[in-house]
């Protein structure tokens, strides 16, 4: 580890500097909120954009992490405090890159795949199983039409 990342004024614990990590839910989260401030209907670079930023976000705030310290009330409520407002992020940004997606007739597979993601993510309201369900309605459609 690097030198300048340590700071040891006693043997019983080590504090890191907090300015010299690079932690991946401090940069979705402002990376995020950059970008659902920038504006309201996502162009191309906002979609690439959204999609570099969810690379960020995967898995659930934590959600490996020990369970022995889950016994600590504190911590418990603190980590589904982050979750719930990662989770709300990523929300956000699934709910604009669908509506980009659905707003191009040949991108409709590709609103339908986050929709699904959005879906089963944690937290997850009624709008993308809405949305799936608008689409499977839309291409029975087509395909009677046929």
């Amino acid at each position: 580890m690097p030198i300048d990342l340590v700071e040891a004024p006693n043997k019983d614990f080590i504090h890191l500097k907090r300015e010299s990590l690079w932690v991946d839910s401090l940069e979705f989260v402002e990376r995020a909120n950059a970008l659902l401030t920038k504006t309201l209907i996502f162009s191309e670079n906002e979609f690439a954009e959204a999609q570099n930023i969810l690379t960020l976000y995967k898995e659930p705030f934590l959600h490996n992490f020990p369970t022995a310290s889950a016994n600590n009330r504190e911590f418990t409520t603190w980590r589904h405090s982050r979750r719930t407002e990662l989770a709300s992020l990523q929300h956000d940004l699934f709910d604009r890159m669908t509506s980009y997606c659905l707003k191009q007739e040949d991108r409709l597979p590709e609103a339908q795949k986050l929709a699904a993601l959005w879906h089963h993510s944690i937290n997850a309201d009624l709008k993308p199983l809405q949305i799936l369900i608008g689409l499977a309605i839309h291409k029975l459609t087509f395909t009677i039409m046929e």
